[in-house]
């Protein structure tokens, strides 16, 4: 299978197959840079799943989730996810709809999702999570969109669930949520002081 990215370090290579994206768990973004590096972004993906699980283990009615399969193999985790419809045709930041594409950086609301996503926080006794600036968990989260603070629209929004959680609508008209990985507040014991 060729790579879509072939010119890209090896780990940072991701593949499409049979609608099916096939990516390694390294950290490619730097982004667990603070958290860990590569073995935090090892853990992310079955936090992933976890959420998933959590998701749909809740029933939820109009939001789906995506297809998820984590294989360790010869001490590489490969992340298999199916494709959400109409992904491929356009740029991932203008299908995000809900949520952040860029860590916090700049937000996406939509009531649609948020009135959703309360009933299913409301579910997992989300209230009782703390907000931490390294993880953002909670239940309800107050959260300022940079992009937007020098103009006069709406630049806080209440969010049920982490700014990392992203919603994207489908071109089958399906609200797909995606990266649940920080659904749950880490656990205090394993918490270095």
């Amino acid at each position: 299978i060729s790579a879509l990215n072939p010119v890209a370090a090896q780990k940072n290579q991701m593949f499409l197959w049979n609608h099916i994206f096939f990516s390694f768990a390294f950290d490619c973004t730097s982004h667990f840079n603070s958290v860990g590096g590569d073995s935090a972004a090892h853990i992310s993906p079955s936090q992933d799943l976890r959420g998933i699980k959590l998701f749909n283990n809740c029933e939820l009615q109009g939001l789906y989730t995506i297809g998820t399969v984590l294989i360790d193999y010869r001490g590489f985790r490969v992340v298999c996810q199916s494709v959400i419809p109409g992904i491929l045709e356009r740029e991932h930041d203008e299908s995000v709809t809900y949520g952040s594409n860029d860590y916090g950086k700049s937000i996406s609301y939509d009531e649609f999702y948020a009135e959703n996503l309360k009933s299913v926080a409301d579910k997992l006794h989300l209230d009782s999570c703390k907000i931490s600036s390294l993880t953002a968990y909670s239940k309800e989260q107050l959260v300022e969109n940079p992009e937007l603070a020098n103009d006069k629209t709406k630049t806080e929004y209440n969010l049920p669930t982490s700014v990392e959680t992203k919603g994207i609508l489908g071109s089958d008209s399906r609200h797909y949520l995606i990266d649940l990985q920080r659904v749950l507040p880490p656990d205090v014991n394993f918490i270095e002081e």
